[in-house]
């Protein structure tokens, strides 16, 4: 039997139930401005331009300011702007694509990127997220689901993402303070492009389940916070966008959070000549599944199926018909839960 793709999630001490949960399927576009608060132009024509942007298309798209320097910079933000190669500032990156705007061009640029989003909004979407979210004071916790509307094929990664609008701080180009627009500030990954849910061939109707969460900063105005969810695809060093979701509700469920029947999983060493170990604890009894894949998607090895009690499991993968090359394990419960770890032997 082969297995074309594979799921994962960012591990955390509760999830949340996300079987009523809803995935539109529409295909928004990603507007990024590539800015900072020394720039004096992001703060003259930039702002106004920026503020036409936003007023033209903020039903069919996530605008959002990604300062990469200054003041409100952020390691995310640094990330977006290197990722989608801007080198000045202001700039407005429509998906991965530098609309080169300048002073000079403004009305017919802003009739151009209207007249692009207007036609993403039309187009048919590969895939989009859902979410559901819960707050309690400290830690936002997301439960998304994404879903494939058509067959395709790549790598595929999911990235959660923190807005704050009207943050009040010092702007170039503007006399005292200004009120910044949906500021990037922060990703809920390690890896600021997310989690990897999908490689290879991807059916249409292919769905994933994940769980994110992270704690506030506490400077941050939650009445003003936003969550971004971005589906990107791989491509090379570069991650390409497909798909945007947003939600400003931060308790938009009333599921009941549960604690999560595998609550780690680790593999040691993660590159090695041999194969290594794959680490689980378990928080309660459950049945799993323990899969090894190839990079390409597909299964090599069922290393187990079957119950599992509370505590700690080794699984040994010496015994397994794996060479040389670059796996996945993923766990599999009945809870529907999923985990998934790289590892690679040279």
């Amino acid at each position: 039997m082969k297995i074309r793709y594979f799921f994962t999630c960012l591990m955390l001490f509760s999830f949340l139930n996300i079987n009523a949960q809803q995935v539109p399927e529409v295909q928004q576009s990603l507007i990024t401005k590539i800015t900072a608060n020394w720039c004096s132009l992001c703060g003259t024509w930039g702002w106004t331009f920026h503020e036409d942007i936003i007023a033209d298309n903020d039903d069919k798209a996530v605008i959002l300011t990604a300062h990469y320097s200054g003041g409100l910079t952020s390691d995310v933000g640094a990330a977006f702007q290197t990722n989608f190669q801007a080198n000045s500032q202001p700039r407005f990156i429509v998906g991965n694509q530098d609309q080169a705007v300048t002073s000079s061009t403004l009305e017919a640029k802003r009739a151009q990127i209207k007249d692009l989003v207007d036609a993403n909004y039309a187009s048919s979407p590969v895939a989009n997220t859902g979410m559901d979210s819960h707050f309690d004071g400290t830690t936002l916790s997301i439960a998304t689901k994404t879903r494939f509307f058509q067959a395709t094929s790549g790598e595929y990664y999911l990235g959660l993402y923190i807005l704050e609008d009207a943050v009040v701080a010092t702007q170039s180009g503007i006399s005292g303070n200004a009120s910044h627009h949906s500021v990037l500030r922060a990703s809920f990954s390690t890896d600021h492009f997310g989690q990897l849910i999908a490689i290879g061939e991807i059916n249409s109707g292919m769905e994933i389940e994940n769980t994110f969460s992270k704690n506030l900063d506490p400077m941050w105005n939650t009445s003003n916070i936003e969550v971004v969810a971005i589906i990107w695809k791989k491509q090379g060093d570069t991650y390409e966008f497909v798909n945007t979701n947003s939600t400003k509700e931060l308790n938009s469920t009333s599921a009941k959070e549960t604690i999560k029947a595998v609550s780690n999983m680790s593999i040691n060493p993660t590159i090695s000549a041999t194969p290594p170990i794959v680490d689980l604890t378990v928080t309660g009894a459950t049945n799993i599944q323990l899969d090894i894949f190839d990079q390409s998607g597909k299964l090599v090895s069922q290393v187990f199926k079957g119950k599992v009690q509370t505590g700690n499991h080794q699984f040994d993968l010496s015994n397994q018909p794996i060479g040389k090359g670059i796996y996945i394990a993923r766990i599999l419960s009945d809870q529907k839960e999923t985990m998934a770890k790289k590892f690679i032997i040279q």
